[in-house]
């Protein structure tokens, strides 16, 4: 019940938005995409921008790597939150694929892969509620953030069923966690596409997952 009230909040965030932004960890960005998510956002024709946070945790070639495989689908940019670096590069982008003159912004995404963090960044201090948009949850507010620019002040955060307790803990935990050192790069394909169907190199989804998490496997 409570995980479909969730998904309901999220989902009323998105069809009230202009522009989406799914924020996803920098150091499992395929397994933090919420394919429901994405494909519901690409039925109501709304511009999606993902947000690889977390970048300080890894090399920035890695980051590339992502945004150059990711950037095939949608929109990418990489940041990292918590040291506010890239949120210039990141607010350019949303004015680059903004629809319209002004425009409403939404945050979702599964938890701890620093939405809220993001949402602070892109608020400011000094910001002040607008009211309610018809249709939205009475908690969800409104606040300018810019002319252009307005945004739902609570992200919406998307349950999180993966089965896998080594990739819950790696997107819960702020570190560079090992197995994920300055020389390792993870196959996104790889991760997201044959290791969830059983197929890329052979190996078992959950004992790749386990290996990354303990440092005991090397993609590259």
């Amino acid at each position: 019940m409570r995980r479909k009230k969730e998904n309901r909040l999220v989902f009323e965030l998105i069809n009230a938005s202009d522009i989406v932004l799914e924020v996803l960890d920098g150091r499992l960005p395929a397994l933090s995409r919420v394919s429901s998510i994405e494909k519901h956002i690409e039925r109501l024709k709304i511009p999606l921008l993902l947000v690889l946070n977390k970048c300080d945790l890894i090399p920035r070639e890695t980051s590339e790597r992502t945004k150059r495989i990711f950037s095939q689908e949608y929109p990418t940019v990489f940041i990292s939150a918590q040291n506010r670096q890239g949120t210039k590069k990141l607010r350019h982008k949303i004015a680059q694929i903004s629809p319209k003159k002004e425009f409403i912004i939404s945050i979702v995404g599964i938890p701890n892969t620093g939405k809220s963090s993001l949402l602070n960044i892109l608020r400011g201090k000094h910001v002040a509620p607008t009211g309610q948009k018809p249709g939205i949850t009475r908690s969800k507010q409104l606040v300018r953030i810019s002319r252009r620019i307005l945004i739902f002040d609570t992200p919406g955060i998307v349950p999180f069923d993966h089965p896998d307790e080594n990739v819950q803990a790696i997107i819960g935990c702020d570190l560079q966690v090992p197995g994920l050192i300055s020389n390792f790069t993870i196959d996104i394909q790889l991760v997201c596409r044959g290791c969830a169907s059983g197929q890329g190199d052979g190996r078992n989804h959950n004992a790749l997952v386990t290996g990354i998490a303990h440092g005991q496997v090397l993609c590259h």
